[in-house]
């Protein structure tokens, strides 16, 4: 018996060959059609690493299903069948059920199945044959997945614009890193502005859109803003608690004139003895009490100015605490706005190639059009069907600047922002004070199509020929610019542009 078995070894293995090679073949068919369902997916779906995922599938599968083949176990029988079908007439099934049996039949019988399988050659009489299926299914796979590449696919459009916009932002973290390592060691705000500033750069280096990468600029921006705001309330906070209240008053109000009084004011009853405790140990003692390391350093300059003398020194020593600026802070402001401006250009770069090739990213070109904005102003107005004024500007006269009437129902377009600030006219227009009679207003569609619908809008509070100093106007205005800010849901930095515009008008 056992030499049966070992004569029947060789048809064993070329038997398992025979398997393991079909299996492959399916393996390799089934990997084919992995390929071409993630190729149909990647139509839809980001897939950054769909090619690797190609090799995968098409190497993975046939591994897969030939280690299965070869593996699995063959029975004696099975191999016995297959040897008589070359030839051996059932010798080999015979001598297998005859194992037990001693008899001398038995004997001879296992001898002539012996001597058979002794001289058959199993590569010659066991060629290897592949699925014709498999093969035919595998050469369609592939033809389809060739003919896929004819269609441009859209979703490779977006990673490389992605792309594209992630290596601008790399660039321009190494950028904010390189600034962050030369602000100045001497000052206290640095430590707190490196660690922000690596923060961001880190942000921006995981950014694959403006979103994300305006997002972590304006989170960064408002922590800027709270360091500004805190060295600014420690510092009037230790100027009070030192005495001088009048300085912090005319330092918080930007009143640089007053507070140049103010320290000379101090300096010369210091000098003439009228004063038993000089401005500059103030300072000092103000130094001493603020909590905010940057406030503190700023004070103790200004002291040590004053005391030398040099007051012009002092009081920009002072001014930049009550701001709460200082350089490094302004270096991590500009290197924050750098960034920002390069982020708003390449995002509108990424959405002008995406809407180029008829695709869109969500929120993508909105974001990258309000990055690109700041700074900018144009004038725009609208009507829905309203027949009415079309607009006012600003005017330097007593008369209401800029209202034109319109019989359209269209406003007048501004195409070029305002060169001079508010706070250099004398007076605003204020809609509110315009007409006393009301107006009718007509609103219809198409001829044949819609209802006809007539509204009156009541009267305004004042006449045509009115108009306001703006400060009286401005807060209204504010409110309302706000509210629409707030309504809109913009981000954080076009909030702080209306603010820092309102701002403006005041100064």
């Amino acid at each position: 018996m056992i030499q049966l078995v070992h004569a029947l070894k060789p048809i064993r293995k070329r038997m398992r060959a025979q398997r393991a090679l079909s299996w492959i073949m399916i393996g390799l068919l089934a990997g084919a059609i992995i390929v071409l369902l993630l190729r149909g997916a990647s139509f839809m779906w980001e897939f950054p690493n769909v090619t690797t995922w190609y090799f995968v599938a098409i190497i993975s599968a046939p591994l897969l299903f030939g280690g299965i083949a070869w593996l699995l176990p063959i029975s004696d029988m099975s191999v016995a069948r297959l040897a008589d079908s070359c030839g051996l007439h059932a010798r080999a099934q015979t001598a297998l059920m005859l194992k037990s049996s001693d008899t001398p039949m038995a004997d001879l019988q296992r001898q002539d199945t012996l001597e058979c399988l002794n001289g058959f050659n199993p590569k010659a009489m066991l060629p290897f044959q592949v699925p014709r299926f498999s093969v035919i299914g595998v050469l369609v796979c592939a033809l389809c997945f060739s003919a896929s590449f004819l269609i441009a696919n859209p979703q490779m459009q977006i990673m490389h614009a992605k792309t594209e916009f992630q290596t601008e932002m790399k660039k321009q973290a190494d950028l904010v890193e390189e600034g962050a390592t030369k602000l100045d060691d001497a000052q206290a705000q640095t430590q707190d502005l490196r660690k922000l500033l690596g923060d961001l750069a880190h942000e921006l280096r995981q950014s694959t859109e403006p979103k994300t990468a305006l997002s972590a600029l304006d989170d960064a921006e408002r922590e800027m803003d709270q360091i500004k705001k805190n060295t600014s309330k420690d510092t009037l906070k230790a100027l009070k608690d030192a005495g001088l209240s009048e300085l912090a008053q005319a330092l918080e109000a930007g009143d640089s004139e007053k507070a140049k009084q103010l320290l000379n004011q101090g300096t010369e009853q210091a000098n003439s003895a009228q004063s038993s405790q000089s401005t500059s140990s103030q300072l000092s003692k103000a130094a001493q009490s603020a909590s905010d390391p940057s406030a503190s350093q700023q004070l103790s300059d200004a002291a040590q100015a004053l005391s030398s003398g040099n007051l012009q020194n002092a009081l920009e020593s002072l001014q930049n605490a009550a701001l709460g600026q200082s350089n490094a802070l302004a270096q991590a402001s500009a290197l924050s706005a750098m960034a920002r401006s390069a982020a708003a250009q390449a995002g509108a770069k990424q959405a002008a190639t995406l809407n180029l090739n008829g695709l869109s990213i969500s929120g993508l070109a909105s974001m990258s059009a309000a990055g690109n904005s700041a700074g900018s102003g144009s004038g725009s107005g609208s009507s829905s069907g309203m027949e009415s004024g079309g607009g006012a500007g600003l005017g330097s006269t007593n008369k209401d600047g800029g209202y034109t009437a319109s019989t359209n129902g269209t406003a007048p377009l501004g195409s070029n922002a305002p060169k001079m600030k508010v706070s250099e006219y004398e007076s605003i227009y204020d809609p509110t004070r315009l007409g006393t009679e009301g107006e009718i207003t007509n609103e219809r569609g198409q001829i044949g199509e819609g209802e006809i619908s007539e509204a009156t809008i009541g009267s305004g509070l004042g006449s045509i020929d009115e108009s306001v100093p703006y400060n009286e106007v401005l807060p209204e205005y504010y409110e309302s610019a706000v509210e629409a800010v707030q309504n809109a849901n913009l981000p954080g930095y076009a909030q702080n542009w209306v603010d820092r515009y309102f701002s403006s008008l005041t100064e």
